[in-house]
């Protein structure tokens, strides 16, 4: 499967012009003219360590940016020098760019260090600023007795230990970083000319209403009626003997003021969700949602099949959501695996969704992964259920979601998100794009 699919890639791209074919002055001068005649979509592949770029109207691929090309010192795909990506995001500055947060596994280093990379997405390939290191010299000297001090100290408490994704505020000035394998959250002020991250604060099991959360994936922050606010997702965590790591919740923090972070609630109000991913808040008219990918949702246990569904709830920053149900295709239309990404696109209309197929790359797990899109539903009445997952599905209701668009992208492998940038978003790409294909 993977090496057809990257075939496959080659072959499209080939046909597009691209032949991936690179000169003595590396490969970000390789390139071919794409036309974008649509919105773009953009697509992290954890497995192949890469994004892929293409016309989301017309399902057209247009290209890729792989870690292998632009960190090659790490990510070369030989023994100890393979990365994995996680979440991308675009970020317009002086020219249409994205933000990567990727990881490094090397066995003969502690953690598996990460860095938040941006680049413009328009060869060649211009990287504005790697983030790879964490200070704390300036904010707490003092914390894990100083071992962060020492240089280059090999602690994965000192670095950013697989960190699956970053947030900015809406000021600019505050970076936040889901540091997931350290189960922790690191708010800082970065240093992108020295590729530092000057930690303000951490939230982590020290805080006193830190309870059963880790694998943190995401992050969504938000300001209302003066208070900051940052909405996460847990991948596992809770007080499940057995598949742990699949037992997650989804919590609301107050951030206002990082020296008394509060927490506002968790959901569900009881129990756990099944592998949650990507949960973020969504305006539908006057109405604001609780949207997340369900990823084990349907399944028969926290470490059964891979059966996923998409999650609805009522938002609020006051009370606990209420939940409205799980979404899953008809029978006739297949069904949803390990989904790990649920976005509303801008029309309000139409949800985007991200299906990895399996949760481990290492299973043997066939599920297919795919891309697609779904109406978003009819909003039903609250079902008095909490939500919260079990083998029975005691507390939750399942609802049929209308399909739309099926494997919008057929070259994607393993998927970690795809994200949707409107035309009138961008600047640059939509004059004298070009495009190529990783060598």
């Amino acid at each position: 499967m993977v090496t057809s699919k990257r075939i496959s890639l080659a072959l499209v791209l080939l046909l597009a012009g691209c032949t991936g074919e690179t000169d003595d002055t590396g490969p970000e001068e390789s390139g071919h003219s794409a036309s974008l005649d649509g919105d773009l979509l953009m697509v992290s592949q954890v497995a192949d360590a890469s994004v892929l770029f293409a016309d989301f109207q017309s399902g057209e691929l247009l290209g890729e940016h792989c870690l292998s090309e632009l960190v090659p010192s790490e990510c070369n795909g030989e023994i100890g020098f393979s990365c994995m990506l996680f979440e991308v995001e675009f970020e317009a500055t002086f020219r249409d760019g994205i933000r990567l947060s990727y990881t490094h596994r090397n066995p003969e280093v502690e953690g598996q260090p990460s860095s938040t990379l941006g680049l413009g997405i328009s060869r060649p390939v211009d990287i504005a600023y790697k983030l790879e290191r964490l200070s704390f010299s300036e904010h707490l000297p003092e914390i894990y007795d100083g071992a962060c001090l020492v240089p280059d100290a090999d602690d994965a408490r000192c670095i950013m230990n697989m960190a699956h994704t970053t947030a900015v505020d809406p000021s600019g000035e505050l970076l936040v970083v889901a540091d997931t394998r350290s189960a922790r959250l690191l708010f800082g002020s970065p240093d992108y000319e020295n590729g530092v991250l000057e930690v303000r604060a951490i939230l982590d099991r020290e805080h006193t209403a830190w309870e059963n959360m880790t694998w943190v994936n995401h992050i969504d922050l938000f300001e209302q009626d003066g208070h900051l606010y940052m909405l996460n997702s847990f991948k596992g965590g809770g007080p499940v003997v057995e598949t742990q790591r699949n037992a997650g919740r989804i919590v609301l923090w107050d951030i206002s003021d990082l020296s008394d972070i509060q927490k506002v609630w968790a959901f569900p109000e009881e129990g756990q969700l099944a592998a949650p991913h990507k949960a973020a808040r969504i305006q539908v008219g006057e109405d604001t949602f609780l949207l997340y990918a369900h990823s084990l949702g349907a399944s028969e246990s926290l470490g059964g099949s891979q059966k996923g569904s998409v999650g609805l709830a009522r938002f609020s920053v006051s009370e606990t959501p209420t939940y409205l149900g799980d979404w899953l295709l008809a029978p006739e239309d297949g069904h949803i695996g390990f989904i790990r990404d649920a976005e509303l696109l801008q029309d309000g209309e139409t949800l985007l969704l991200t299906d990895s197929g399996c949760e481990s790359m290492n299973s043997d797990c066939m599920e297919p992964d795919e891309v697609f899109t779904a109406r978003f539903p009819p909003i039903p009445d609250a079902s008095g259920l909490l939500g919260s997952f079990s083998s029975s599905h005691d507390e939750q209701v399942f609802r049929e979601l209308e399909l739309k668009r099926w494997d919008i992208l057929p070259q994607v492998r393993f998927p970690y998100e795809a994200d949707v940038v409107p035309r009138e978003a961008l600047s640059d790409l939509l004059e004298d794009p070009e495009f190529g294909l990783c060598p």
